[in-house]
């Protein structure tokens, strides 16, 4: 990792984002994350499309039916959410996800550790919750159980638990955006309507019939990666479903997406502000001082 870091990168060094690739900022805020989106969903694809691992991956499976594109008998086939790659849908070999498990580890501490780099020790707490709540969203989508009715005795605890953590983290990824890492009224605007607007846009035209058709097509083994496998006796389910996982994994991507490429575009301007004592976040609690303001330099009147 060090070596990388004082790689000069030759032409591609004066070339715009490959003008920072050699910075810290963009192998722990995006090379790293990008890197283990990549591989885990790579790892993911491969569980359920390689046929070499079919008969192996049903033998081992503690869902009520491994074929299933059910979310809740057989864990969300096919679906592409941020939780499938944190952990794999149904149990998977140990070996998969102890490197599932480390990959993810590494993204969500070089983030946090990125950020409290840059951010004063007061707001130490506000990364460290970020990791906190990523690290228990995959906890509570554990699925190595040692068999199907143990998984099926805590299956609804864990999700629970697993939705509360995800609704914090989407909440402070937009929050902490606009309020710590960019807080200019017109940038808070327009992320904000933009963020919003997209996402009402999103499920409006996800009602539309051709995009429906669409998805199911897509969604159930007609356009299957790589080719591996078209199943034909699990592909069907409701076309409500599938727009609505459709919806979260589009917010999902984009509400991460958004946080680190801001985080790591406005890194440098806030340790300066930092430094130079202008830094003023939005983000402020009870428990906070608030930055105190210049003195005007005007004496009142006897």
């Amino acid at each position: 990792y060090l070596y990388l870091l004082e790689i000069p990168w030759g032409p591609l060094a004066t070339m715009g984002f490959f003008s920072t690739f050699n910075e810290t900022r963009t192998f722990r805020m995006l090379v790293i994350p990008a890197f283990g989106f990549v591989v885990t969903q790579t790892m993911a694809v491969f569980n359920d499309f390689d046929p070499t691992v079919q008969d192996l991956m049903r033998k081992i499976s503690i869902q009520e039916d491994h074929d299933s594109f059910d979310p809740m008998k057989g864990g969300a086939r096919y679906n592409f959410a941020l939780s499938n790659i944190l952990n794999y849908r149904d149990k998977e070999l140990w070996g998969m996800w102890v490197a599932r498990w480390a990959i993810w580890h590494l993204v969500f501490l070089s983030a946090t550790s990125f950020k409290l780099s840059i951010l004063p020790k007061h707001m130490s707490w506000l990364p460290m919750l970020h990791c906190a709540c990523m690290t228990g969203v995959m906890y509570s989508g554990f699925r190595q159980w040692p068999d199907r009715d143990t998984y099926l005795t805590y299956r609804d605890n864990f999700l629970t638990a697993h939705a509360s953590f995800a609704i914090v983290v989407f909440m402070q990824n937009i929050l902490e955006t606009v309020m710590v890492w960019w807080p200019e009224k017109r940038t808070r605007t327009w992320i904000g309507c933009g963020t919003w607007g997209g996402l009402v846009a999103l499920i409006l035209v996800s009602k539309i019939p051709s995009v429906q058709t669409a998805l199911e097509e897509e969604r159930t083994g007609v356009f299957v990666p790589f080719g591996l496998i078209h199943d034909s006796v699990h592909n069907t389910f409701p076309k409500e479903l599938l727009t609505q996982t459709a919806v979260l994994e589009v917010f999902e991507y984009t509400n991460f997406l958004l946080h680190f490429l801001v985080v790591w575009h406005r890194s440098g301007v806030v340790e300066k502000q930092i430094k130079a004592g202008t830094f003023h976040p939005k983000f402020v609690f009870p428990w906070q001082s608030l930055p105190k303001l210049p003195a005007s330099g005007k004496k009142k009147g006897k």
